[in-house]
């Protein structure tokens, strides 16, 4: 659309494009689901969110982890939702979608927030970093994984390959043996008198140095 107004001098009219301002992307949940306790959940189309995918994401999903998510959502369906910035960008979540689609699920359920822009962009790298700095208790991974596969569980269903079940129990049992006392220290107990004590570990002993 052109908007024409005269020229200060008065003389022939000039031509002035008018600015178009991009409205902003709005995202109307296809379904809307009421849990038992009240909540209500919005679904969205996947197809839609695919298209919303954070382009700064810097954590990377290959074919392994998508197959582990569609394996996930599969069998305990989506137990957490997908979150979206203010504008509607995937922040946190992005392995979800894939995974629907890659699945031929058509919905998944998401929460809007307030963030956008760069503190979006930092809420979704500190989403990602934060959980990797957690870590496993050895022996209580290696209990529940041996229980399960052990039952007939298929424990690639919850991420872990048969080669690493083993290297996992087998790392716990090396644990195990290093938190036992050498079989030279057969007899020990609270009665025993302490002579030294470690300053850097705490270890505790009797007799020569």
């Amino acid at each position: 659309m052109a908007i024409k107004k005269k020229s200060s001098n008065g003389s022939a009219p000039a031509t002035k494009r008018a600015r178009r301002i991009a409205a902003p992307i709005t995202l109307t949940p296809a379904r809307l689901t009421t849990e038992a306790d009240g909540t209500v959940k919005a679904w969205y189309l996947v197809t839609e969110l695919l298209a919303r995918l954070d382009p700064t994401n810097a954590r990377q999903h290959g074919p392994r982890d998508l197959e582990a998510q569609s394996g996930s959502l599969a069998k305990f369906k989506q137990q957490k939702p997908v979150v979206l910035d203010a504008d509607y960008v995937v922040r946190a979540g992005n392995g979800t979608v894939m995974a629907a689609a890659r699945s031929g699920v058509e919905l998944v359920w998401a929460v809007r927030g307030d963030l956008r822009g760069e503190e979006a962009t930092q809420f979704a790298l500190a989403d990602n970093r934060i959980a990797e700095l957690s870590y496993w208790d050895s022996a209580g991974l290696a209990a529940q994984l041996a229980k399960f596969h052990a039952s007939g569980q298929d424990v690639a269903e919850l991420g872990w390959a048969e080669h690493e079940l083993e290297t996992v129990i087998a790392a716990a049992a090396k644990l195990a043996q290093m938190d036992s006392p050498p079989e030279e220290f057969k007899e020990y107990g609270a009665d025993i008198p302490i002579a030294h004590t470690c300053p850097k570990c705490g270890y505790e002993w009797s007799g020569g140095k």
